[in-house]
């Protein structure tokens, strides 16, 4: 494979922290930034061998950056490959992105095998699998065990109380930033902050989680907020589960 880094783009720590676990254990070497704006800063400056960016981001956001990163001057900067990892893609709108300019476009969460397939595609050189063979959770787990390892590589215990540990000091910073939205009652906010939510707990394999910000992300213009409200209590109690569980780990 190219040895030139990975650059991957996103606004959630929680993804960058996914994208950085599952290079470390493909033998990666990868480059994280959380904005669009700081991307084209550092692409200007250190060679790549792809980028992979979230699509929905406050400033730049990924389609923007992919349109800046093909207009540049240097053929070997505007012909970098280019991934598109979002939520709930629809062929309609992977074909807008691919008519955008990205390479490809694929769905969150991202499993290391598929990660590893993508950079092999794209990069080339010899694939590298990962070591994860999956655990099978209890049905009212609020992790997907077997998913949690394809995404970050291993079912090792320990490995997975560390990366369940990082998720809880990062999530409930969006969890707040959703909170403050209901308050506030502003649905644009709420829709953003939920969004980042959702793409955050996929990437954590918190099913539960991840639907219930879902739902928050998909309320209208005119919202019935006592409903949302219920809601946004049932995501606190989703995430206190996870708390739980990580406790009897």
């Amino acid at each position: 494979m190219n040895r030139l880094p990975v650059l991957f783009v996103d606004d959630s720590d929680i993804n960058l922290a996914v994208a950085e676990v599952q290079c470390n254990e493909l033998g990666i070497d990868c480059v994280l930034r959380d904005s669009g704006d700081a991307a084209i800063s550092i692409i200007a400056e250190q060679g790549f061998s792809a980028i992979v960016t979230d699509i929905g981001m406050p400033g730049m956001d990924g389609i923007e950056l992919c349109k800046a990163v093909r207009s540049d001057a240097n053929s070997e900067i505007a012909g970098l490959p280019i991934i598109a990892v979002t939520t709930n893609i629809t062929d309609d709108y992977r074909q807008l992105l691919l008519a955008s300019g990205f390479n490809d476009a694929l769905e969150r969460p991202l499993e290391i095998e598929v990660l590893a397939q993508l950079l092999e595609s794209w990069c080339g050189g010899k694939q590298v699998r990962s070591s994860a063979s999956g655990l099978q959770g209890a049905p009212d787990c609020p992790i997907d065990l077997q998913l949690l390892s394809s995404l970050i590589g291993t079912d090792d215990p320990s490995s997975t109380r560390e990366w369940l540990q990082l998720f809880l000091r990062l999530f409930p910073e969006t969890l707040s930033d959703v909170s403050a939205a209901v308050l506030d009652r502003n649905s644009a906010e709420l829709k953003k902050s939920a969004h980042k939510g959702k793409g955050s707990a996929r990437s954590t394999a918190a099913s539960r989680l991840s639907t219930l910000m879902a739902e928050l992300e998909s309320s209208d213009e005119s919202p019935d907020w006592q409903a949302i409200e219920k809601t946004l209590d049932d995501a606190k109690t989703a995430l206190e589960e996870i708390e739980d569980y990580l406790e009897d780990l």
